[in-house]
């Protein structure tokens, strides 16, 4: 079966994607700067588009240590 290269932005790659957000660097500049694709800086912004997006940081952040403490 093959994989597909993807993996998951870390936290602090994410935290880093919502200050180039909030400067209003575009997809396309945060992508370069990332390292990452533009369709995972997309999907990434897609999902964090209500909220504060700090507290839905932390809160992703707790459920990983969460899971791994079980």
């Amino acid at each position: 079966m093959a994989t597909s290269g993807f993996q998951h932005l870390t936290l602090d790659e994410r935290r880093s994607l919502f200050r180039m957000q909030e400067a209003r660097l575009g997809v396309s500049g945060m992508a370069a700067r990332l390292g990452r694709h533009r369709s995972t800086i997309y999907r990434m912004l897609g999902r964090s588009r209500f909220g504060d997006a700090d507290d839905q940081l932390l809160r992703g952040g707790e459920r990983a240590a969460d899971g791994a403490a079980r």
